[in-house]
């Protein structure tokens, strides 16, 4: 392992209290380390709809993606109110959504509005988020 993975793993542990997978308590950390959501079958179904009563792309119902592949798309598929696509720019990383997983945070700006801050969890392998979080439409 690099010294990133080694970072990661230990805020991920540090942010989320995560047991390593290699105790066998908690399988939260591994799951996150293949993309998958710490959350899975009925409980992550039950967070999910939990989750919608709150805006999307809030701290409450992060905007799922799969991986930074997956926020990059999403992001780049986004359009403002008149049209254009809107310039982004990653925050930062901090503590864990409602899905069990660290979040992260982009700004995301329109031309002429207020800049928005978007929160995505990147651990839903496979998932295509297909609403705009609001103010915005998406790309066909």
């Amino acid at each position: 392992m690099n010294i990133r993975v080694y970072s990661f793993v230990a805020a991920t542990i540090l942010l989320c209290g995560c047991k390593t997978a290699a105790t066998g308590e908690d399988l939260s950390l591994a799951r996150m380390l293949a993309g998958q959501s710490a959350k899975q079958g009925s409980e992550l179904a039950k967070a999910v709809a939990e989750a919608d009563a709150h805006p999307l792309g809030s701290q409450k119902n992060p905007v799922r993606v799969s991986m930074p592949v997956g926020e990059r798309a999403y992001l780049g598929s986004l359009r403002c109110m008149q049209g254009s696509t809107p310039a982004f720019d990653r925050q930062g990383s901090g503590g864990a959504g409602p899905f069990g997983n660290i979040v992260d945070f982009y700004r995301v700006t329109c031309p002429g509005a207020e800049p928005l801050t978007v929160v995505m969890d990147m651990y839903h392998k496979d998932h295509v988020e297909t609403r705009a979080v609001p103010g915005f439409t998406l790309a066909p």
